[in-house]
């Protein structure tokens, strides 16, 4: 009985030890092409699609080139893909046809960064 308990106790302690990231946050796994959008003067929006749907109630974020921060919204299907948007209101100085950086932080996955091209559809 007390090699059983030494061996539970030992498998608890590893456990332990590996970082909570290195266990279930797996690698967002992006269906087809994400694209960054110029809406208005003043806003732009990302979407992209995944195969299965973020859980829970908050999605997750995305912040753009650095500073602003935006939430994840869901925006529909496309086939068996879900698709998602973030809307940024505040991109003033930002101009189309340049690449930014865009970080995405859905819940349950490891951060994705993308370079994405902004694209006016104004």
């Amino acid at each position: 009985m007390t090699r059983i308990t030494r061996i539970a106790a030992t498998g608890l302690a590893v456990a332990s030890v590996v970082p909570a990231a290195a266990l279930g946050a797996a690698a967002l796994d992006l269906r087809g092409a994400a694209s960054l959008r110029q809406i208005d003067d003043d806003r732009a929006k990302v979407t992209f699609a995944v195969d299965d749907p973020i859980s829970g109630k908050r999605k997750g974020a995305a912040q753009l080139a650095g500073k602003e921060r935006a939430s994840l919204r869901p925006d529909g299907r496309h086939g068996n893909d879900y698709r998602y948007r973030a809307t940024f209101d505040d991109t003033e100085g930002l101009e189309a046809g340049k690449r930014y950086t865009v970080r995405i932080e859905a819940r349950g996955h490891a951060p994705k960064t993308l370079r994405l091209k902004l694209i006016d559809q104004r």
